[in-house]
């Protein structure tokens, strides 16, 4: 038995805000809440196909304008007085405390978003839509079956396969062409001639025997 080597889990992803979080990537279902709450604060149109729960550039560019939006909102939730503030807010700051502007939905950026998913969920994420059907919108598209969620309370529309064509019909086999005799070979002109010839001969032998016959009898 060949010896088996451990290997560990992989390491937690701890950000210097203090959220720790296992490293991988993000599910589709956690990428189309974070779509629902861009498009809740309009920074993706308000319809229903900005949810695809895919990390699209539309996506990015959107999470960009989110990251700099929230840490300039959470500086003034933790100095109202501050320029460019406008009071009162409801509270003294989210955390995180402040999110790189990458636009990458990374481990801080997901729990920003999650500030304000309650909210954006009473209101429809502004396309009328609850979080199941985010996702099932979501698992939808990622499956293919259509361009965005525009029918997520729906059933998936099924087509009964048509029947194969059929099969088209063998083209008929061309007539053979007619054979054509060979010609013969023998030579009949020297054998008609050779019998003419022999047939003048004998016929002249006969009229000579005949003529002696003559002769003798007178």
């Amino acid at each position: 038995m060949p010896p088996t080597r451990f290997i560990p889990p992989a390491p937690l992803s701890i950000r210097p805000s203090g959220f720790v979080r296992p490293s991988g990537a993000l599910s589709v279902a956690q990428v189309a809440n974070a779509q629902a709450i861009l498009t809740w604060f309009g920074y993706l149109p308000r319809n229903r196909s900005s949810i695809t729960g895919a990390r699209d550039a539309a996506t990015a560019g959107a999470v960009s304008v989110f990251q700099r939006q929230y840490n300039a909102e959470n500086a003034c939730r933790r100095n109202p007085t501050g320029a460019g503030c406008h009071p009162p807010y409801s509270n003294n700051g989210f955390q995180p405390e402040r999110i790189a502007v990458d636009g990458d939905l990374g481990p801080e950026t997901i729990a920003a978003l999650a500030n304000y998913n309650q909210t954006a969920a009473r209101g429809g994420y502004g396309i009328g839509l609850t979080p199941a059907q985010i996702e099932a919108a979501a698992r939808q598209y990622a499956a293919g079956v259509g361009s965005g969620p525009a029918a997520v309370t729906n059933e998936i529309e099924t087509t009964s396969p048509r029947p194969p064509a059929p099969a088209p019909r063998p083209a008929p086999a061309p007539a053979p062409a007619p054979q054509r005799q060979a010609a013969s070979t023998f030579p009949t002109g020297p054998a008609i001639a050779v019998g003419v010839g022999a047939a003048v001969i004998l016929a002249a032998v006969l009229y000579k025997r005949s003529r002696k016959g003559r002769k003798g009898g007178g």
